[in-house]
């Protein structure tokens, strides 16, 4: 996920499976990646972890962070068309 992520310099999930260029098909690379973030139970310490590392860059007394926690996927966002 990491490689892919740098990779590619996005973090859709389908974008971070293009930029893994594996040999199988793209679906197959994005079920297989959903399904591995699925399982992942490491979030509480990833996320301390990540505000550890933002803190070291924000001054306390005028900044405002807002976290989207959400999901990477979005099932009930609108669907954006690129011509």
């Amino acid at each position: 996920m990491l490689y892919g992520i740098l990779a590619g310099n996005k973090v859709h999930l389908s974008e971070i499976s293009r930029s893994l260029k594996e040999h199988i098909s793209l679906k197959k690379t994005i079920e297989r990646l959903s399904r591995n973030l699925n399982t992942f139970d490491e979030k509480q310490t990833l996320m301390q972890n990540y505000l550890s590392l933002v803190k070291q860059h924000v001054k306390e007394d005028y900044a405002v962070i807002v976290i989207d926690n959400s999901d990477i996927a979005k099932p009930a966002s609108r669907k954006r068309i690129c011509k």
